[in-house]
């Protein structure tokens, strides 16, 4: 991935580790465009801070009218964040949004442990078991099989089927 286009997302400070980790997940990134977001100061000098640990880049600068950072690599021009046209923060954009999130508390999890805790969740099975075990009769194919009981019935059977009441005779 050579292009990651993010511009006019409302993404605040909160934002910052994830967009950091998608930066760390496409080593070959060229250009993240974050314009017209609502990133502060704080959480562009995070950024900056994290893309000159980066390895292999050796210079980073901010671009002082439209408040890019530009990062190299020697002499090329390896990755650029743009930034340009930040919004103020909304008030509400501090708080953080998973707070009073009741999905969070996953009411399986104690069930779960509580069963396997019980009789039922208990397993005695120590070896494989099932036609490929070793240790387990085998059948002339060298398999063993579980073999059905004979049926009885079906088209060939010598019995004739019920008559169903209020069907047309057949012709």
């Amino acid at each position: 991935m050579k292009e990651i286009r993010l511009q006019d997302n409302a993404l605040a400070r909160q934002s910052v580790p994830v967009l950091c980790d998608i930066m760390g997940m496409c080593p070959y990134l060229q250009m993240m465009n974050l314009n017209r977001n609502k990133l502060d100061e704080d959480s562009v000098r995070e950024l900056q801070a994290f893309v000159e640990r980066i390895p292999g880049v050796t210079n980073v600068t901010r671009d002082p009218v439209k408040g890019d950072i530009r990062a190299k690599s020697g002499p090329q021009l390896r990755l650029v964040i743009a930034l340009e046209n930040q919004e103020p923060p909304d008030e509400t954009d501090g708080a953080d949004p998973l707070a009073g999130d009741d999905l969070m508390e996953d009411p399986s999890g104690p069930e779960a442990d509580k069963f396997l805790a019980s009789a039922s969740g208990i397993s005695h099975q120590t070896r494989l078991q099932g036609p490929e075990a070793r240790g387990q009769p085998a059948g002339p194919t060298g398999y063993s099989r579980t073999t059905l009981p004979e049926q009885k019935g079906g088209l060939g059977a010598s019995q004739s089927l019920p008559k169903i009441p209020g069907a047309l005779p057949r012709s």
